[in-house]
């Protein structure tokens, strides 16, 4: 079996490449619906008990 040279050398990557997600896209979006959930269901328990 053959192993992997080990080298000092850094890779440089840009930064569009490094991200591993997508940015943008509606992620606001996605926020604002899960802290408007929380603030309903939390309502909805403050209510009940």
């Amino acid at each position: 079996m053959m192993q992997d040279e080990e080298t000092d050398e850094a890779t440089v990557i840009d930064t569009d490449n490094t991200r591993s997600g997508v940015t943008g896209h509606h992620v606001r979006y996605v926020l604002a619906f899960g802290i408007a959930g929380l603030i309903v269901a939390l309502a909805i328990v403050a209510l009940v008990v």
